[in-house]
């Protein structure tokens, strides 16, 4: 059962936005002054997030004429939980970019983010990664393959060198 949606102001926007334990974001209403002097009153709305490649959400928010770029998850726990120890960043237990509920997010580690992923099936390695030249059934025939390396290398389009850490496990070494 999800918890119940609470709002908080985002820390140094207070009065401006808010944000929610559900990863919704909504604008307050305010007066601003616009270039030239004249003030204008702005009505508080709920914000749609940019969705990134990799299915990140971004936001962008304003203040004193200044946009900034957010990531939801970031927000989310900067405004429910506090600013992450040194080396720490956002982290999903589920493994899902855009679910950015206040129950599925923490501070971790690098090396903790990028096992979750793994633990995910979500890490950019192997045929994955968006500059991959070889699938993980290449690599299996590449170490059952008796030829030399340079002629390997030759017939797959990668160097000598890649070929030699296939065999020798210090690439791809997540294909059995």
């Amino acid at each position: 059962m999800p918890s119940e949606e609470i709002w908080k102001d985002i820390p140094t926007y207070e009065g401006l936005y808010q944000i929610s334990t559900l990863g919704r974001i909504q604008s307050l209403p305010r007066w601003v002054i616009e270039p030239g002097g004249r003030s204008r009153f702005l009505r508080g709305r709920s914000m749609k997030p940019h969705v990134e490649k990799r299915g990140y959400q971004r936001i962008k928010l304003s203040k004193n004429g200044k946009i900034t770029r957010y990531r939801i998850q970031r927000l989310v726990l900067l405004t429910f939980i506090g600013r992450p120890s040194t080396g720490e960043e956002s982290c999903h237990k589920d493994g899902q970019s855009s679910n950015n509920t206040l129950d599925n997010l923490y501070w971790g580690t690098h090396k903790k983010n990028i096992a979750d992923k793994i633990d995910h099936g979500t890490a950019q390695r192997g045929e994955k990664h968006g500059c991959a030249k070889l699938t993980d059934e290449a690599v299996r025939a590449i170490r059952t393959d008796g030829r030399k390396q340079r002629d390997i290398a030759k017939s797959y389009g990668v160097s000598q060198s890649q070929i030699w850490g296939i065999l020798h496990r210090k690439h791809w070494a997540h294909v059995e």
